[in-house]
């Protein structure tokens, strides 16, 4: 299942939407606001208890409150080098205090988060926690070292200006058709 609305997704995903299916029959029954936050709490929860794999936005790892409480021996969170760390630790958050392992993945050498306050961003919020903690706190890391996406004429540039000339292709990029022009 999916927990959330059927905004911006394929149909497919859509038929599977806990809130608006929710939603549907909170409407039918003419039911008031307090109801509908009630029900969608513990719907989310009975949704969510016993899964093995969750995923889901940084952010709304942090609602509603009482689902919050529930821990997860794997996080990992996508984009973490392009995500300021507030968000992230909405996620880090779910981590089981005792057994829990995180994994923040994305490459620290492309997008940095985005900061469109200066203020916030002199004060910490332009660094991602990703970052932080590979260069502040020396936490071991694993940096790209080979790309499948990108044929290797188009590889060269970033490889050279962002990775020291290091970054290696895969199979499937070197099986790619040359680029023309």
């Amino acid at each position: 299942r999916r927990v959330g609305f059927r905004r911006g997704i394929w149909d497919s995903v859509g038929a599977c939407c806990l809130y608006d299916t929710i939603k549907t029959e909170l409407l039918e029954a003419n039911t008031s606001q307090n109801k509908w936050k009630e029900k969608k709490r513990e719907a989310v929860k009975a949704c969510l208890k016993g899964v093995n794999i969750i995923c889901g936005t940084n952010v709304k790892a942090a609602e509603p409150p009482d689902v919050v409480a529930m821990k997860y021996r794997m996080v990992v969170v996508e984009e973490a080098a392009q995500s300021q760390e507030p968000p992230v630790l909405c996620a880090v958050n779910r981590a089981h205090p005792h057994d829990g392992q995180l994994a923040l993945v994305r490459d620290t050498q492309q997008l940095p988060p985005s900061c469109n306050c200066k203020w916030a961003e002199l004060n910490g919020l332009g660094v991602s926690l990703m970052k932080r903690m590979r260069e502040e706190a020396r936490v071991p890391y694993t940096i790209l070292s080979q790309q499948y996406r990108m044929h290797p004429s188009i590889r060269k540039w970033p490889s050279f200006f962002f990775y020291g000339d290091t970054l290696t292709d895969g199979l499937k990029a070197l099986s790619q058709t040359p680029v023309e022009g």
